[in-house]
């Protein structure tokens, strides 16, 4: 209970007994909203993109492909493949080296010799078939060559002839 003489205080001032109760409320709240509007903040803030740290998916995307980290199964390690439409995938460091003049990797050097479709033409390039599965579990088969560059498998066996293929041949000026 208040005393006599701090309710007469309270009165004197134009404060009822719950406004100190209504105040601490207040000032809860506010620091509530405050963090929950803090925390909100901090989980829109969008990943800072790969994009502008690795120079081999810099170089894909510059060439019109798309980056996919694709987990080899045989090599228990992930890659970055770089993607062009819907099929077309070879690995980014392929990719990379031509956007720097190197010389072409085995896996585009098997690519731009395979005009038509040739079932074997990862064996008959010196490759060897693996599988890997992207981030959604998706399954991939790939051609590897001994360079360490590989291509999905399908994209080498039809070649530059398959219309998926496309946005390839043009990142590769075929």
């Amino acid at each position: 209970r208040e005393s006599t003489k701090f309710r007469g205080l309270n009165y004197r001032l134009g404060r009822t007994p719950g406004d100190d109760k209504m105040n601490r409320t207040m000032a809860i709240f506010g620091i509530l909203l405050i963090l929950v509007l803090g925390v909100a903040a901090h989980a829109e803030k969008p990943l800072k993109k790969p994009i502008l740290s690795n120079p081999e998916i810099r170089a894909c995307h510059i060439s019109g492909g798309d980056s996919h980290v694709i987990s080899i199964s045989a090599k228990e390690d992930e890659f970055v493949f770089c993607k062009y439409g819907d099929l077309a995938m070879v690995d980014a460091s392929s990719v990379f080296a031509l956007s720097q003049s190197q010389t072409p990797s085995l896996a585009i050097a098997a690519y731009k010799k395979a005009t038509s479709t040739n079932m074997n033409a990862c064996y008959d390039f010196g490759g060897q078939v693996i599988s890997g599965s992207d981030l959604e579990e998706q399954i991939f088969l790939f051609c590897s060559f001994t360079d360490s560059s590989a291509i999905e498998l399908s994209t080498l066996s039809n070649g530059q002839t398959l219309p998926a293929n496309s946005d390839f041949n043009r990142s590769l000026g075929l």
